[in-house]
């Protein structure tokens, strides 16, 4: 079957033997794959983030709205 079967072979037998003893995962990602799918247009979506520094973090928008209130 290829390099990648030998190289992955041990870890599809693990995931063999996890859905083997939590056969509800199985129906639970089948069940996921029948939700009908939404499509989200004209949002903005922000996502938490370490700091590595003192930098802000704010949308360009946000940024403009706090400098007009500071002065």
């Amino acid at each position: 079957m290829g390099e990648w079967f030998a190289k992955d072979a041990n870890r599809l037998d693990e995931f063999r033997q996890f859905l083997t003893k939590y056969p509800y995962c199985k129906e639970l990602r089948d069940g996921i794959a029948k939700f009908s799918s939404t499509t989200l247009t004209d949002q903005v979506f922000y996502r938490a983030r370490r700091i590595r520094s003192g930098k802000s973090i704010c949308s360009p928008t946000s940024y403009l709205l706090i400098q007009r209130n500071i002065r």
